[in-house]
């Protein structure tokens, strides 16, 4: 156990070599002492694999032996569950990954285990949202943070990267509002996003398959963001192009919703990164 902890912090830094030496040991102790091990060994092993959305590893995980999701959940495979979960999720079998996250994440709370019950909501939320369930997922996370911010928990959320990363802006956006009493800490919101921001750019995340999905902008939509990546403002856009204000809010509104973005900075840059624009 404790040399999978050791290659979790490897992993988590982004330290490849004493990863790798960190995983040479422990597979040799497996193979020489331990055994009944090896299902948790090759849990973590391919979790590495599938926060990249590698859909062989997934289907290789699939294929095991010991992998199932029956209706009775044993508490001692939770860590294999969970890469169970992340499987479904990098093969785009949403329903099933859903399924497994909700039973996960009562198992933990049910068992008095904040941080299984933590990640499986976190999981939860990536799927709801890659599902175009963007309220719910956005609850999902919020309930998540409200219950492990007095615990102080980030890498548990900000390992996700890139999967959580649009629901935290949106959370983040909200605890920055002057009403806002909900009970999350602007700070601890934010050093959540950051540090998921920053595992975002370190690889490529459980659902990349769904955002890689191409995004159907209506004419319109490709109208305003060509406008925006020019710079132009809500009144310049207005004088092009002869649309009353409240048109080019409604079409901005919608292209900001399928690109997941929340300003037209952020709407020019996704643009670029799926190539709809140069």
């Amino acid at each position: 156990a404790a040399r999978m902890h050791l290659a979790a912090v490897f992993l988590a830094q982004g330290k490849e070599g004493e990863l790798a030496d960190c995983l040479k040991g422990t597979e040799r102790f497996i193979d020489e002492d331990a055994g009944f091990l090896r299902p948790n060994y090759l849990a973590f092993t391919t979790r590495a694999k599938l926060w990249n959305g590698d859909a062989s590893a997934a289907r290789e995980w699939l294929d095991q032996y010991f992998v199932n999701d029956s209706a009775m959940l044993e508490p001692y495979r939770i860590y294999q569950y969970f890469t169970t979960v992340r499987a479904y999720a990098a093969l785009s079998e949403l329903d099933k990954a859903r399924d497994l996250a909700e039973r996960l994440r009562k198992m933990g709370q049910d068992f008095r285990r904040p941080q299984d019950a933590a990640e499986a909501g976190a999981l939860l939320a990536a799927i709801l949202w890659a599902k175009g369930q963007k309220k719910e997922a956005q609850e999902t996370l919020e309930a998540v943070l409200l219950e492990i911010q007095p615990l102080g928990f980030v890498r548990l959320i900000a390992d996700e990267g890139a999967a959580v990363l649009p629901i935290l802006k949106k959370i983040k956006a909200r605890v920055a509002h002057a009403d806002y009493a909900a009970g999350l800490k602007e700070n601890y919101v934010n050093n959540i996003y950051l540090a998921a921001y920053g595992v975002s750019k370190q690889r490529a995340g459980i659902l990349i398959g769904e955002r890689a999905k191409p995004v159907k902008l209506s004419k319109q939509q490709k109208v305003m963001l060509e406008l925006l990546s020019q710079g132009y403002s809500r009144d310049g856009i207005v004088k092009e192009t002869g649309l009353a204000v409240t048109t080019i809010k409604s079409h901005v509104k919608m292209l900001y919703e399928k690109l997941d973005v929340n300003s037209a900075a952020d709407a020019v840059l996704r643009a670029r990164e799926l190539g709809i624009i140069e």
